[in-house]
């Protein structure tokens, strides 16, 4: 998809937006109008706290923050999420650490009932890293259709649209959502959003990804063979806009316990730089997750093709035969809260979590390309999770890791994270 098509696309859609609701929304927008009033009004459920007070617009469930955060006024409310870690690496030369990995401040706002502002501010490492996680603006006319345009979280995977401590059982994410879905991956762009029935949609287009740079062309493209696609994230900074990507994601809940997604990206990263044209990132995902009474099951599968990975093998000024045309990789991951088997009558939970997961970046090799053993990554994790209020996480788990290069120090791992 090329520029002129997506400012046609924008130009229409700005349109659409500067003209107002259309007659049909404001007919069905009624109910839903009552709807929020009752809520606001304490027909819905409300943090501790803050019964018998005004609840401002939170976060839309599903892609975005579930925590309503704090009140500052009628309309508008803060909140955060956060994370320190501690790994030990189980080898005599291994270096251990301790991070402050992230503190993100949230923001909400409601102009009205149809117009609303959502922003995320991330300080990564203790602050050595500060960025936009997501900021937007958001027209929901109605549940079924809604416009949001600003920095996206790219809506592919489960982690990268839920990625709150609060919302997993390991002190860190999945290397697949690290390196096939870069999580915490955002982009510049347009997302059509909505809910129907039992069907929640988000399609739209992002800005694409770049090859991934050092201080020459393809000085960065020997990572693809270790970690995945991560580089071609622009995180709107300063963003080369000479491609842009299309993505979409689909998720169904037939009943409350299950719900059913799959997720789709395809965006160039040549940039109209000295790259092949057709450098393209595309991207198949599907997950599933099951949550049943002290039960939470997840599972997650992505896919992705690097086109004309032959060319970017033979780029100028770098010197690397490891670009795949394919990579993959998955994951199940289930925790079970046994606290309630040994203490009745708690609000605390205390969980057992297994995750087993398998990473291949090297699943297929360029026709001139030379197989990196480094690619194919293996790793178990048990572990414990406490949750004394639903707010807080304590975490403890230990992983055995496996590569096919050869030996890999299995690592211990602790952490403390908060959301609200």
């Amino acid at each position: 998809m090329r520029k002129n098509q997506i400012l046609g696309a924008l130009a229409l859609l700005g349109a659409f937006l500067m003209a107002g609701s259309p007659a049909w929304a404001e007919e069905a927008s009624i109910e839903e109008r009552l709807k929020r009033l009752e809520e606001k009004l304490g027909g819905g459920e409300q943090p501790a706290g803050q019964e018998g007070q005004d609840v401002p617009l939170a976060a839309p469930e599903g892609p975005h923050r579930r925590s309503r955060g704090w009140t500052l006024s009628d309309s508008t409310s803060i909140g955060a999420y956060g994370e320190f870690i501690y790994n030990n690496k189980l080898g005599d030369a291994q270096e251990d650490q301790l991070d402050a990995r992230r503190v993100v401040l949230f923001l909400a706002h409601e102009f009205s009932d149809e117009w609303h502002f959502f922003t995320e501010i991330e300080f990564e490492h203790a602050g050595e890293e500060v960025g936009i996680e997501q900021g937007f603006i958001d027209y929901l006319p109605m549940d079924e259709f809604g416009v949001q345009a600003g920095v996206l979280l790219v809506p592919v995977g489960i982690v990268n649209l839920a990625h709150e401590p609060t919302t997993f059982y390991f002190a860190e994410r999945p290397r697949v959502d690290r390196f096939l879905v870069p999580t915490t991956w955002r982009e510049l762009g347009v997302l059509a959003h909505g809910t129907i029935g039992s069907l929640s949609y988000q399609a739209g287009v992002l800005g694409s990804g770049k090859i991934p740079t050092g201080s020459a062309l393809g000085d960065g493209l020997s990572d693809f063979s270790t970690e995945g696609i991560r580089g071609i994230r622009q995180n709107a900074i300063e963003a080369k806009a000479n491609d842009f990507a299309v993505v979409g994601r689909l998720e169904f809940r037939p009943v409350n316990e299950l719900t059913l997604a799959t997720s789709g990206y395809s965006g160039e990263i040549d940039q109209d730089e000295a790259a092949p044209r057709d450098a393209r990132i595309t991207i198949w995902e599907t997950d599933a997750r099951i949550q049943w009474e002290e039960l939470d099951i997840r599972g997650q599968y992505v896919l992705v093709w690097i086109g004309d990975a032959a060319a970017l093998n033979v780029l100028p000024l770098v010197d690397t035969t490891a670009v795949p045309e394919r990579m993959h990789g998955g994951y199940v991951e289930a925790a079970y809260n046994f606290l309630p088997l040994i203490v009745s009558d708690t609000k605390q939970k205390l969980f057992i979590a297994f995750r087993g997961e398998w990473l291949d970046l090297q699943n297929k090799i360029a026709s001139n390309g030379v197989k990196d053993p480094e690619g194919r990554q293996d790793e178990y994790n048990i572990g414990l999770a406490w949750k004394p209020i639903e707010q807080i996480i304590v975490k403890a788990d230990y992983q055995i890791r496996k590569k096919d290069a050869g030996p890999v120090a299995n690592q211990a791992n602790a952490s403390v994270g908060f959301s609200f």
